[in-house]
């Protein structure tokens, strides 16, 4: 068995992500088969004189490495708390009484609030898309899945929505093209438009810098004079964007 595997959950818990830190975790424990140290407890005593089967040896083994994976991920302001837990079943139910015994509603609405207040700002696409998805899968875990073929457009329509909302202004031309046409693209469509358009805009980013430069050296009155309808700011025309 390998026992060398920590930090290994892809999300640290802090408390406010127990969604899908609690998912990641599950999944990587039922891969290495250690699922049932979450699910079972056994009374197994190591303090006794008398040497322990294999069988119960290898138990406590990977009871205690299933314990030291969660802990590896728990951010330091959460740590302290639960370190004195030696038990995989007993940490995780009670990381779950603590963190996850939270109403539907309320979750709802927490995750909600998230998505909406994303905003790309400086980060490139992918940061912004991790995050999303991210807060998107928390979301569908807390909300029942729709099954009718409505409620599913509906529901990808909503996803597509709520990225578009969160992007940048630079990318005003292509929403603006996205929603007129008549069937909306799917969501992974739109991901590889908008990733193409970065790659554009990056392709002729150090043109742009040349240009911003020429711009600048011009007197600050003129300059004052120019408006980019592209991205809305001043200082600069939109060819020179």
């Amino acid at each position: 068995m390998d026992t060398s595997v920590v930090k290994i959950i892809p999300v640290t818990l802090n408390g406010d992500n127990y969604l899908s830190w609690s998912r990641c975790a599950k999944m990587f424990f039922k891969s290495k088969g250690w699922w049932d140290h979450v699910t079972t407890t056994k009374n197994i005593d190591d303090s006794s004189a008398t040497p322990l089967s294999e069988a119960d040896n290898k138990w406590l083994q990977e009871d205690h490495t299933v314990v030291t994976v969660m802990q590896s991920s728990f951010d330091n302001s959460i740590l302290a708390s639960f370190n004195h837990i030696e038990s995989a079943k007993l940490l995780w139910d009670t990381l779950k009484d603590v963190f996850g015994n939270i109403s539907n509603i309320n979750g709802i609405y927490e995750v909600k609030s998230k998505i909406y207040s994303l905003r790309q700002e400086e980060k490139s696409f992918q940061t912004l898309l991790g995050e999303f998805t991210a807060l998107w899968s928390e979301f569908r875990e807390l909300r029942t899945p729709p099954t009718e073929k409505t409620e599913l457009e509906h529901h990808e329509q909503d996803k597509i929505f709520a990225l578009l909302f969160a992007l940048n202004s630079s990318y005003k031309d292509l929403i603006e093209s996205i929603l007129r046409e008549s069937t909306l693209p799917t969501f992974n469509d739109i991901c590889s438009r908008i990733k193409k358009e970065e790659g554009g805009k990056n392709l002729f980013s150090g043109t742009n810098e040349i240009a911003h430069k020429a711009d600048h050296s011009k007197p600050a009155n003129e300059r004052k004079s120019y408006f980019c309808d592209y991205c809305k700011r001043k200082g600069h025309s939109k060819d020179k964007c």
